[in-house]
Formats: C-alpha cells, sequence, structure tokens
C-alpha cells in the first residue's frame, strides 16, 4: 500500500500524531546523514546574548546608543563572559534596533556601535560569533523583531545548534518571550534578580550563579569535572 493510504489508515484509528519543532530533524539513513546527525547533537558551546541593558547599560527610555563613547560595559556581566570563555563558550549578541526603523539612528552607526562592542570584548578573550540585529520599527510588525522567535530558530539553524541546549540571555520580558517561542534556555536580569526561565523556573542573585548553571549543564552532558 502507499504511503497516504498508510497515513490514512493510522489517522482513521487515531494512531498518527504530529509533533513540530524549531529545531532541524535528521534522519541516519545512510553514512553521510549519520555524520549529519552526530554533528547536530554533538554538544556546541555557543551562547545567544542581549546587547543593551544586558552587555552595556541602557540608553534612557526613548534613547538609543549611537555613539562609542556611549557604550558602558557592565562589568558583572563582562566577567561572567570572560569565565565562559574559558570554558570555551563564544557568543552570538542578538539585539532590536528599533532605532534605525524609526529613523533616529543610522544603521552604519549601530553597526560601527557592534564593532566596537565586538572589540572590547575581543580584548578580554571574548569571542563573538556575530551580532544579529532586528533594524526595524514596532509598527512594521516584521518576522525578525523579539519577542518573536525568529532571530534565535536562524541563529540556531545556522550554527547548527539544538534549541533546547542553548542559553539566551537578556534583561527584558521580551527576550523570553523570544527565547520560549524559540525553545531556548531564557535567562532574564532585572531588577537585581536573575530569572532561569526553563522547566525549573530557579532564580539566581547575580551573573555568577549563572555561570555555575551554564558549567553545571556542561558538567552533566560532557563529564566535565569541575
Amino acid at each position: 500500500r502507499s504511503l497516504p493510504q498508510s497515513l490514512e489508515e493510522y489517522s482513521d484509528s487515531n494512531e498518527l500524531a504530529i509533533n513540530l519543532v524549531n529545531r532541524g530533524y535528521y534522519s541516519i539513513s545512510d553514512e553521510k546523514r549519520l555524520e549529519l546527525a552526530e554533528e547536530y547533537l554533538r554538544r556546541k558551546r555557543i551562547i545567544f546574548i542581549d546587547r543593551d541593558g544586558t552587555i552595556h547599560e541602557k540608553a534612557a527610555k526613548g534613547e538609543y546608543i549611537s555613539r562609542v563613547e556611549d557604550v558602558k560595559l557592565l562589568d558583572e556581566t563582562v566577567d561572567a563572559m570572560k569565565i565562559l570563555s574559558t570554558y570555551g563558550y563564544s557568543f552570538v549578541i542578538i539585539t532590536n534596533q528599533a532605532g534605525i526603523g524609526r529613523r533616529i539612528l543610522k544603521e552604519e552607526d549601530v553597526a560601527k556601535v557592534n564593532r566596537y562592542i565586538v572589540n572590547l570584548l575581543g580584548q578580554r578573550d571574548i569571542e563573538i560569533e556575530e551580532v544579529v540585529v532586528c533594524p526595524h520599527h514596532w509598527e512594521e510588525n516584521c518576522i525578525c523583531r523579539k519577542p518573536k522567535p525568529y532571530m534565535l530558530i536562524e541563529t540556531a539553524r545556522k550554527y547548527n545548534l539544538e534549541t533546547n541546549k542553548t542559553y539566551y540571555i537578556g534583561d527584558d520580558i521580551r527576550d523570553m518571550q523570544a527565547a520560549k517561542s524559540a525553545g531556548c534556555i531564557g535567562i532574564r536580569i532585572y531588577d537585581d534578580r536573575i530569572t532561569i526561565a526553563n522547566e525549573t523556573g530557579a532564580e539566581v542573585k547575580n551573573m555568577k550563579q549563572i555561570v555555575n548553571i551554564v558549567i553545571d549543564s556542561l558538567s552533566l552532558t560532557e563529564g566535565i569535572i569541575k
């Protein structure tokens, strides 16, 4: 019998189910596909992180960082990133920059600020794979602006990451909404508290505890002894 006939029979007997996921599917039907599946399942040490309010101080409400002189890195975040870097982690910055769409910011100014931040972090041996930017005004209803998960999903696909093993650190509720929709583990920093938005709902109080959580998860999956 044909595949459509089989599917119809399973459907009629309530034996057919569908599971939608925001990550790639890999079969192991031949040696090449087995290699691709092994690469996909191999744990990659890449963390997603927000920019404004997470890596550096956020501008006043309604304003944007348009000059490198206005960038003031948050020491606690940078220290945590530095520690995680010693464990082989690199980072992808994922950020909304609606000031471009509002014509308050120039795209080249945002790119200049991003390069400056990447260089500053690089001087501390923190590797930034890339900076992913949504430049749109919120009224444009684009596909990429957080809280939509598009940037996280596409970045995970680009780097062959399993979203359910990928952290996204941010300071805004929209970061956590995007993380949840993408299937990532969201970590929100706000009001001197940090919430781990996963199935445990655990709360921690500082970036050092974030480092411990990430390293502990690494130890569990790869047998690293701290």
